[in-house]
């Protein structure tokens, strides 16, 4: 990059730090929906018979994040998305005779977490934002779809089929980015409309699609779906609490929190007690919850429902509103239907990392982090991450 290159930059820089004015320390809980054009399939041979297409695809969820009087925050959301794989095929290429074959809806969760900029300009407020999210796929049985077409030219195809494996993996990585314009309703509540880019990380699962002619031609190829997209997101945000200082008064009594916590220690969902043992919001602690979550049967195809106990000890370091809480733990399940191997319990170990946001006093509280699972042979399974709302109280 040249020396003009950065006089510009440094320019459009100070322009917007200079006009811009900072925003009250905040809390805000918000609700979003973004609706995108995802990439099109990746084939491993390209070819005239089949083509991916760009799909519209649906993401949505909930998000809690916390803002300082300089309009740097940090938000952290559980969302629930979906797409459908769609491919053009051409019956017969040579005089171009097409249709859209499409396959089973892919159902997921994920989990994001942003570092956000919020600044006002010209008397507007906007935001930058970038993050990660972590996905868990719904989708992980194998299916198939496709149609018959009665052809009267032999070289004609007539029979298509999508074919779609088990995933690999049910879980996947992505970034993005984005800009938003924010626009305040009243003192408490605001819209955004954000434009933001998504860039998949890794690819999950995949399948094959087959097309076949009377003739006996057959054009065969593997294919990736791509979660890489480019979408509108629309953003209604509520301050549920404003320019609260973190200074903790010595009362005596012990914190407790109740709170449901998505992916996690406790499964796919859990609900879960904490209490601190001695009184303030730091220290050491203990948590007991129960949970739900599934297991895929692979020689059954289909899901086994679970039922978890997750028991930890952890340590939060901080006494103001913001913490970072540590913790070890194990997780006893029960398979409610009868599992493949006949082992109806089981159990895994828990390592917690993750951030904190706490009440000086009583109200809504966050966790988010990194969760990773202990297995049998001590094996440590790093991609797991789980996000927490609750209430926290004294008494």
């Amino acid at each position: 990059m040249n020396l003009k290159k950065l006089m510009f930059l440094a320019l459009i820089d100070y322009a917007i730090l200079s006009g811009s004015s900072v925003l009250a320390q905040h809390n805000e809980l918000s609700f979003q929906l973004t609706p995108h054009w995802l990439s099109s399939l990746k084939l491993d041979e390209t070819s005239q018979i089949a083509q991916g297409k760009d799909q519209f695809a649906g993401l949505g969820g909930l998000s809690y994040a916390h803002f300082t009087s300089s309009g740097l925050g940090l938000r952290a959301g559980f969302n629930l998305g979906y797409f459908r794989p769609k491919l053009i095929v051409n019956r017969n290429p040579g005089n171009g005779l097409s249709d859209q074959l499409l396959g089973s809806v892919v159902m997921y969760n994920s989990l994001s977490i942003e570092p956000v900029y919020r600044f006002k300009w010209l008397r507007s407020e906007f935001e930058f934002f970038g993050g990660a999210d972590l996905r868990y796929f719904h989708s992980n049985g194998y299916s198939s779809y496709g149609y018959h077409y009665q052809s009267t030219i032999p070289s004609e195809f007539s029979t298509f089929e999508i074919s779609v494996a088990p995933y690999q993996t049910k879980y996947q990585s992505n970034f993005y980015g984005g800009i938003s314009y924010i626009k305040s309703i009243n003192t408490k509540s605001r819209i955004g409309i954000s434009l933001i880019t998504n860039f998949g990380l890794s690819k999950p699962g995949g399948g094959q699609f087959t097309a076949t002619a009377d003739n006996g031609n057959t054009f065969q190829t593997n294919f990736k779906p791509v979660t890489d997209f480019t979408g509108i997101r629309i953003q209604y945000g509520y301050n549920v609490r404003k320019n609260e200082k973190p200074i903790e008064s010595s009362d005596g009594l012990i914190r407790h929190a109740i709170f449901l916590e998505a992916l996690g220690s406790g499964g796919l969902f859990s609900l879960n007690y904490d209490r601190r043992l001695k009184s303030g919001n730091d220290g050491l602690g203990v948590r007991v919850g129960l949970g739900i979550g599934t297991a895929y049967e692979s020689n059954q195809d289909e899901f086994k429902s679970r039922v978890s106990v997750p028991l930890m000890v952890n340590y939060i370091f901080g006494r103001g509103r913001s913490g970072l809480e540590t913790g070890i733990g194990i997780t006893p399940e029960y398979a409610v239907n009868k599992p493949q191997d006949d082992q109806r319990m089981n159990a895994w170990g828990n390592l917690n990392v993750l951030y904190r946001l706490q009440p000086v006093k009583k109200g809504f509280i966050m966790r988010v982090g990194w969760t990773p699972v202990i297995g049998g042979g001590g094996t440590l399974d790093p991609y797991f991450a789980g996000v927490s709302f609750g209430y926290s109280f004294k008494k």
